[in-house]
């Protein structure tokens, strides 16, 4: 939600490489046009599909790549997990590995607060986050979603990069290690959450090293 000052830093610097850059922003999210309630996993997915056809129209490029950021790096590993050969580069930004745990995160930001609850989160009401909808649809959406499922359809190496600690590092390289056809790396990046706000400047913080660790996975 606070990553918009770090990703247009990240295409920058992208852009001064030679690479073609696509922004863009999910249905309802943005300036994307429709209402947040009326978005889901499926139409961000096919956004992301979209993005990738329309680069492809505006430069001719033969070869694509995807970064995605939590949730959108989930996103973009079933993409490139749907189109065998369709994506030349993936880099996962901390990744939302499972849907469970996420929703979890997310109901203990909620409004109105939601206890913790023992075992699977069983959403039933709408929720709002950060002022944000979370629909019961799109919670039950989030619930299902596991990193490790896509994994064995990646037909592309798969880089991943974790601001957190070396055990998020481990716990990521031994969910995945031999389930893709292509090497996974894994790299420890410290750094504070970009999608935290920085109070300072109302935004993201721009963690430096892990921009430019992903422009040297583009080069």
């Amino acid at each position: 939600m606070r990553a918009h000052r770090p990703f247009r830093h990240l295409a920058s610097q992208l852009a001064a490489a030679g690479v073609h850059v696509l922004r863009f922003d999910y249905f309802g999210t943005g300036d994307s046009a429709g209402d947040l309630r009326d978005a889901d996993l499926a139409g961000w997915t096919q956004d992301i599909e979209t993005a990738l056809e329309e680069l492809k129209d505006m430069t001719d490029a033969r070869r694509v790549g995807l970064v995605g950021l939590r949730l959108g790096g989930t996103l973009a590993a079933a993409v490139a997990a749907r189109q065998p050969g369709g994506v030349d580069t993936l880099v996962l930004w901390d990744p939302v590995v499972s849907g469970e745990a996420y929703l979890r995160e997310l109901e203990r930001d909620a409004l109105p607060a939601v206890p913790p609850a023992a075992g699977s989160p069983k959403p039933c009401a709408e929720l709002e986050i950060q002022g944000f909808p979370l629909t019961p649809a799109m919670a039950l959406a989030l619930q299902a979603l596991d990193l490790a499922a896509s994994a064995p359809g990646l037909a592309v190496p798969l880089r991943i990069l974790v601001s957190e600690g070396e055990d998020a590092c481990r716990r990521l390289r031994a969910l995945l290690d031999g389930r893709t056809s292509h090497p996974v790396e894994v790299a420890h990046v410290p750094s504070p959450p970009c999608w935290i706000e920085d109070t300072r400047f109302h935004a993201g913080a721009v963690p430096v090293e892990a921009l430019r660790r992903i422009v040297e996975w583009f080069r």
